[in-house]
């Protein structure tokens, strides 16, 4: 990701407060105007970001790509340049949305128009790179920074916007931000503005789930590989040195299959020792295309103390994923350049993971058994009544969540909203958000919970591992980018669940060799065994992993086998001296009280709840250090 503000008007005092805000949080930046028009980039991103043309100038956060498109080979510079140069000249004109099946990639970007003087701010379909924007005067300013923007401008805190964000998934519905007067894209939204329009006009990228794709599953499976593996050699493009963000599962191993032939050129890192069992097939997954393999171990590293901590929100507003916090501690000692890190991020959409009637434990249980029975397969046709009934379920579910989290808010904003005022304002939101989902009507019920979590989950809890990555890499996840998206959404659910399309993958010549080497969820298997017997095995597994666990929280030992295969030792860090004050700390309570967040930690110590990721507790605590920010050194 990229940073930069923007800022179309003509009060010059609204300009320079914009001008310092952006440089006392990102450092040194570099400026372009035209007319009314005025960007400030971070200097260290500029050369990724900016581009103009003879008729437009702009920049993206995150990458955008243009089939076709001759660059400058080994210089990266000038192919992000080209790429960005034709995209800010595409997008200004009016009948450029939807982009063409000739684009992708995951952005959010900001072009101005030299000949129409008009602005446009948009994001792909998922839109998981923050873009922001408010109404100031006769002008509008933005970028991709919170706290940038609370600097520049004087805003108060938005109640239900933090209330939002501390409740799982831990995201904002419809426009909502942390901040009153200050609103973010919706995805695939692309915004026209103009100095002197006070109303702005929207055109949303529709183009998910157009389509539905039933075909032979090895057709299909060919046919996404390789969409796939040219979204990767895209974002990619020229660059010598490529990292990747490396599990034991398949989500990283596509990954690294569609860059094997550069061999001894990749570097793969893992969070974790290298005695974990998912360590140890990431180590032979690196070591099968002659790739260089690394770990960070998490260690002493998954509570970082508060200044290191509140130093990672400042520079990317996203510190949830403590697991990656080992690697960026050590890599950025290091001091080497950026380089690109590829994530698998979205890769498990191949599977329908977040078709939660289709994916959960039960849904695969009951599957295996009608398969064994013989039973047809049963996917509920999306319907208007369909889509209205399960619109109902989730809104109630939702608002329900978040009034009963209220609690957690501290004594300051609690007292500002009622219960009536947190369901009024929700729902409200909740409309925006369910147009998103209407609006790219999937064929099936099933995958109204598919795009709501893309929209939501993965746009701000999954997605926020990227802008925190880009602290020390230039990460991108292909599977985000806007072709494999629009590809993957209209295979029929029937050819993704079960694992169906994933293996199907995996049996193709170009895994011959990964294939070969267990998974971490299904071990000493290869991905090619029978799938009987896979699913059967994964069953045994995960059947012993929770006898393992009853039998440790039931003796209170921590010392006893946590699980059939050696795995990261979350109790260990939860037990260690420092870790409740360090929590305590994580949250001024000037937003949200740490007194359940601590409570979580001591229950989690003392094993009465089995200790888990932390993100329960840093997503609540980013929410709070990002607020901190911004109520400090306002020009």
């Amino acid at each position: 990701m990229s940073n930069f503000s923007f800022y179309l008007g003509d009060n010059g005092a609204v300009m320079d407060r914009l001008r310092r805000a952006a440089a006392s949080i990102w450092g040194a930046v570099r400026e372009a105007s035209v007319d009314s028009f005025y960007l400030f980039v971070a200097s260290d991103d500029y050369d990724i970001s900016f581009g103009e043309s003879y008729d437009a100038v702009g920049a993206v956060s995150g990458y955008v790509r243009c089939d076709g498109l001759e660059h400058t080979s080994g210089v990266d510079a000038p192919f992000n340049t080209y790429h960005n140069r034709r995209f800010i000249t595409e997008v200004i004109k009016d009948n450029s949305w939807p982009l063409g099946n000739q684009w992708t990639g995951s952005f959010a970007a900001v072009a101005y128009s030299k000949a129409t003087r008009k602005m446009i701010l948009c994001n792909d379909p998922v839109g998981s790179a923050p873009l922001y924007f408010s109404r100031h005067g006769e002008g509008i300013l933005g970028g991709t920074s919170l706290i940038v923007l609370s600097h520049c401008l004087k805003c108060e805190v938005d109640v239900v916007g933090v209330l939002q964000r501390i409740t799982s998934p831990y995201c904002n519905y419809g426009r909502r931000t942390l901040l009153k007067q200050v609103s973010r894209l919706l995805p695939g939204e692309w915004l026209k503005s103009s100095c002197k329009d006070i109303g702005v006009s929207s055109v949303f990228d529709n183009s998910l789930c157009n389509g539905l794709i039933n075909a032979d599953v090895k057709t299909v499976a060919r046919t996404v590989w390789d969409c796939l593996q040219r979204e990767i050699a895209l974002a990619t493009g020229v660059n010598d040195r490529i990292s990747v963000a490396m599990s034991g599962g398949w989500d990283s191993r596509l990954v690294l299959g569609a860059i094997a032939h550069r061999g001894s050129a990749v570097d793969c890192y893992t969070y974790g020792g290298e005695d974990l069992y998912e360590s140890s097939i990431a180590r032979r997954c690196a070591s099968a295309i002659g790739a260089r393999h690394q770990c960070f171990p998490i260690a002493g590293k998954y509570f970082p103390p508060r200044d290191r901590l509140e130093n990672l929100v400042r520079e990317t507003e996203a510190a949830n994923h403590m697991e990656w916090y080992g690697m960026i501690d050590a890599i950025r000692g290091n001091g080497a350049g950026k380089s690109i890190l590829l994530l698998g991020d979205l890769c498990e959409s191949i599977d329908g993971r977040y078709m939660e009637e289709l994916s959960s434990r039960g849904a695969r249980r009951r599957s295996f058994a009608n398969g064994l029975l013989g039973r047809p397969e049963q996917i509920a046709v999306a319907t208007t009544a369909t889509f209205d009934q399960w619109k109902e379920k989730k809104r109630r579910r939702i608002v329900e969540a978040t009034c009963k989290n209220a609690g957690n808010l501290s004594p300051a904003l609690a007292g500002m909203c009622t219960e009536d005022l947190v369901t009024q304002e929700v729902v409200k939101d909740l409309e925006l958000s369910f147009l998103r989902v209407r609006d790219n009507m999937p064929a099936f019920t099933p995958m109204f919970d598919e795009l709501f979590s893309w929209f939501h989950r993965i746009r701000f809890l999954v997605g926020s591992q990227i802008p925190q990555l880009a602290s020390r890499f230039r990460p991108f996840s292909p599977a985000m980018s806007v072709r494999f998206l629009r590809l993957i959404s209209t295979v029929h659910p029937s050819l993704r669940m079960r694992r169906r399309l994933m293996d199907a993958i995996a049996s193709l010549p170009e895994f011959d060799v990964l294939a070969g080497i267990p998974s971490a969820q299904i071990p000493w298997l290869s991905a090619r065994a029978p799938t009987f017997l896979r699913e059967l095995l994964w069953g045994m597994r995960t059947g012993l992993d929770q006898v393992l666990i009853r039998s440790v929280m039931e003796s209170k030992n921590a010392r006893k086998r946590q699980r059939l295969l050696r795995s990261l030792d979350y109790i260990k860090e939860y037990q260690r001296d420092n870790v409740v004050s360090t929590v305590q700390e994580w949250f001024s309570g000037k937003w949200v009280k740490s007194d359940a967040y601590v409570q979580v930690v001591r229950n989690r110590a003392n094993l009465s709840a089995w200790p888990l990721i932390n993100e329960d507790i840093a997503a609540p605590a980013n929410v709070s250090m990002i607020l901190d920010l911004c109520q400090t050194d306002q020009y």
